[in-house]
């Protein structure tokens, strides 16, 4: 698999032309990758970015909802195998179905279902289908807190996110400058996922075993997800559409 990538790498610089290898950027602009200037990127310029730039902030709004809901979420899967199974083997066996069935779901999700919905309906859709079907899945999890409804949200928290929510949310940086992508990308990968994780834990310490606050704590976050969500996928398709630069 490791070569695999040297092959890969290797048949784009042979084989691919080079008309097909320009960004969204150098395509609008009309310049050739050789004609980019390098500048110095300082280690807080992309922090300025996200904190200064709504586009930024909202691609960064995206991953930071989606982790914070999934570590809330996984917290109570957690909670209802512990008390479901005492047999540690059996604990086992049922995060090695989830897991299972999380990679089954992404992989087939993946080949058939992904780029035919952006195609289909749009980025937008994509990114405010998935918040608004996630909420649904938690609505019924706190109508009835069962092992297995928590299996379904979960399910679709991580399985749909590989497929769904994270190519839409990798489309969006399609249109941005270079700065931002180079510059901001790494502050929200990293930094985002991180923060977003340990809001969750301290989250789950103050109101984790409780269904009703979780649950409504989440679908509150996912109100204002869907809301960033259009937002953007508006944005991202007027600056497409005018074949402009989001900088």
């Amino acid at each position: 698999m490791f070569f695999a990538i040297a092959l890969v790498v290797f048949m784009l610089e042979h084989v691919v032309g080079k008309d097909q290898m320009q960004g969204y950027e150098e395509s609008v602009k009309k310049i050739t990758p050789t004609d980019t200037v390098v500048t110095k990127v300082g280690f807080l310029d992309g922090l300025k970015l996200l904190l200064t730039h709504y586009y930024v902030a909202g691609i960064f709004a995206l991953i930071f909802f989606q982790e914070l809901i999934s570590t809330l979420m996984g917290f109570q899967m957690s909670l209802l195998v512990k008390s479901t199974y005492i047999d540690p083997g059996l604990v086992n066996k049922f995060l090695f179905d989830f897991a299972l069935a999380v990679q089954a779901i992404a992989c087939m999700f993946g080949l058939i279902g992904t780029s035919f919905f952006q195609r289909k309906f749009g980025i937008r859709f994509c990114l405010i289908a998935y918040p608004i079907l996630l909420g649904v899945f938690i609505s019924s999890y706190m109508l009835n807190p069962s092992l297995s409804t928590i299996f379904y949200v979960m399910l679709i928290a991580k399985a749909l996110n590989y497929a769904f929510n994270q190519p839409a949310k990798e489309v969006l940086y399609i249109p941005t400058s270079r700065s931002i992508k180079y510059k901001s990308k790494a502050w929200i990968d990293m930094f985002g996922l991180r923060f977003a994780k340990a809001t969750g834990s301290v989250a789950n310490r103050i109101v984790g075993p409780i269904v009703t606050l979780t649950g409504g704590f989440a679908l509150g976050l996912i109100v204002i997800w869907t809301i960033c969500g259009s937002l953007l996928g508006k944005t991202f398709k007027k600056a497409v559409s005018d074949n402009k630069i989001i900088e």
